[in-house]
């Protein structure tokens, strides 16, 4: 008999791309929320119109907050982001900006978890550009 409260992988995957889809919702939504990362991306010639946020933390630092995630482009390249927020206004400092896809495993059958986090990535990803060509094409 299966423990209480376990999950099945097939509950483990759709919980997973729900936070990866409330995530990359929430950044389009509350662009304001995330103007350190717009930023970021600008920096870095890419717009934040182009790719969703699949991942973030934040901890609290003496100096400032510390964000650090995963961006998705729309080209599905995954970009691997750790930015220092000073508490006095001053100037963003980017910690790390590296290009992972080839560190991100995209398989449907992993071991014990079913889809992997980058193959329910880029499902969220393709679902939210079906969805918008569906809008714009209406």
């Amino acid at each position: 008999m299966a423990a209480i409260g376990r999950r099945n992988v097939q509950e483990q995957n759709r919980e997973t791309k729900d936070r990866i889809f409330t995530l990359a919702s929430t950044f389009e939504a509350e662009p304001l929320h995330f103007s350190w990362l717009i930023e970021i991306l600008h920096a870095k010639s890419m717009s934040p119109l182009h790719g969703i946020l699949v991942e973030v933390s934040q901890v609290s630092e003496q100096d400032g907050d510390l964000y650090s995630g995963l961006w998705l482009t729309d080209q599905e390249k995954f970009f691997r982001f750790a930015a220092l927020i000073p508490r006095n206004n001053a100037e963003l400092h980017l910690e790390q900006w590296r290009d992972e896809t080839a560190g991100i495993p995209v398989s449907a059958h992993r071991p014990g978890t079913g889809k992997s986090f980058g193959l329910l990535a880029l499902e969220v990803l393709r679902e939210r550009r079906e969805t918008s060509k569906g809008v714009t094409s209406a």
